[in-house]
């Protein structure tokens, strides 16, 4: 139905009623400016409501009413020009009135009402209200905003009414701008993972950026924003624990842990080993405390000493994983000046032992694997 039309006449209506009468095909004309000539229709399409990921409306028709711009040789003339808009709405669900929310700028909305502006030119269609149920909601998940449309089975038995109709060049200034309201804090639940992920929620722990990307389960389930903290901590507690009995690995699980753990917030650290820890990570994470590291070397050139990246006299040892051979390699201890004190190739061992001595100068190898202190 259309309570108010002026064929061509220029003046801005008091009043526009639509409802699903007036189609794309039967649409209600209004030449609202010398240049701005509108086709009023109303249209729905299906739409499904998700919120934090989960399907909370098995889905329905959305009522919209689209504002037209009908593009002629004056609007085209006049491209660039702004045009701005503004109209008080007021939403009937089976002749009862309703609130309603309208997509403003960013994340805020308007209630009842519509402010929108476009620039004139060929590709300018104008504005569509398309309303919702409530405010937008901050998702506790993914931080952005989502909010429920408003949706029937029918699709017929919305009306709008656009009342207040103004229009202009000039920005209209909204009557009441509806910040998105802040997502209700999250639950947890009485585990081990959910009490540190408490902690880290209530101290506000900071996870590095490393560790702060989107976790994704192997069924393709993405691990919700506030259980990321312990699914990060428990990955990187896993990684330490699977290179502890490596042959490959040219650390020991205390330089790893020192090194990895150097951008993560200590005290999240600590709560994550008393929680999500087993027995091996505790004593890693005491001897991180305590500075007491074994340093294990690889292949290189290291300088005996007992600064950093040096290797500290002593006697080291490099053993070749089950059923392999270490083969084809080279040691040598040298005096500072280069002469060589002691060395080896070795064609192939399971497993070799050196003793590098405070009066050693540098320490050599190739293709052995990894030295360990032993004792």
């Amino acid at each position: 139905m259309v309570s108010c039309s002026n064929g061509n006449d220029v003046g801005v209506p008091e009043e526009v009623v639509i409802d699903a009468s007036a189609t794309e095909d039967n649409p209600v004309r209004l030449k609202l400016t010398e240049l701005a000539e509108f086709d009023v229709y109303y249209y729905t399409h299906e739409e499904t409501n998700i919120l934090d990921n989960k399907l909370v409306y098995p889905g329905g028709l959305q009522p919209n009413v689209n504002w037209e711009l009908v593009v002629d040789d004056e609007v085209t003339a006049a491209e660039g020009t702004n045009l701005t808009f503004r109209a008080k709405v007021e939403l009937f669900h089976n002749g009862k009135p309703i609130d309603s929310y309208y997509f403003h700028r960013s994340s805020d909305v308007l209630k009842n009402e519509i402010v929108a502006e476009r620039e004139f030119g060929p590709d300018a269609y104008g504005w569509g209200a398309s309303p919702y149920k409530a405010p937008y909601q901050l998702s506790n998940e993914s931080g952005e905003p989502n909010t429920l449309v408003m949706a029937s089975d029918t699709g017929t038995d919305f009306e709008f009414r656009f009342s207040e109709i103004e229009i202009g060049t000039e920005p209209f200034t909204p009557t009441e701008i509806v910040k998105p309201s802040p997502p209700p804090p999250p639950t947890f639940e009485d585990t081990p993972e959910d009490q540190f992920n408490q902690l880290v929620y209530e101290n506000r722990w900071a996870l590095p950026p490393t560790a702060t990307t989107e976790y994704t389960y192997p069924n393709g389930r993405t691990v919700p924003k506030e259980r990321v903290p312990a699914f990060a901590v428990k990955s990187l507690f896993d990684q330490i624990n699977e290179r502890r009995d490596s042959t490959v690995s040219s650390w020991s699980p205390a330089q790893l842990m020192e090194d990895w753990t150097t951008r993560w917030n200590k005290d999240l650290i600590t709560a994550g080993v008393d929680l999500l820890g087993d027995d091996a990570i505790k004593e890693t994470w005491q001897q991180v405390q305590q500075g007491n590291i074994e340093r294990w070397f690889s292949s290189g050139t290291w300088v005996v000493g007992y600064g950093e990246n040096e290797i500290p006299p002593g006697t080291y040892q490099t053993t070749a994983a089950p059923g392999e051979l270490i083969k084809d390699g080279y040691w040598e201890r040298t005096s500072t000046s280069g002469d060589i004190i002691d060395n080896d190739f070795v064609t192939s061992a399971q497993q070799v032992t050196v003793t590098i001595t405070p009066t050693d100068g540098q320490f050599e190898s190739s293709r052995m694997g990894v030295w360990k202190p032993v004792g």
